[in-house]
């Protein structure tokens, strides 16, 4: 993901790793960056999954959403919050 922000000139960096309480062989990723306008937020999660969800604060990709696909490897499921909202 981090290379894909720097292909768009997107600032991020890791701020925390570790281990999803709520499903084996998942963690929680929590990265912080540059405020996005709505062009380069919707080319950031353009690159990473073809079809999003849209809630209050967050957006929602996962692979039995159905049109989706993730083009990450070995990821099922990606939220992305929105501070900016």
């Amino acid at each position: 993901m981090l290379s894909l922000a720097e292909q768009l000139n997107i600032k991020l960096t890791v701020t925390n790793f570790e281990p999803y309480w709520k499903f084996n062989d998942s963690f929680q990723v929590e990265l912080s960056g540059t405020e996005l306008s709505e062009e380069q937020m919707g080319e950031f999660l353009g690159s990473i999954a073809s079809k999003w969800d849209r809630f209050t604060d967050s957006f929602l990709a996962s692979e039995t959403l159905d049109g989706c696909t993730i083009f990450l490897k070995n990821f099922d499921v990606i939220e992305v919050f929105d501070e900016q909202t």
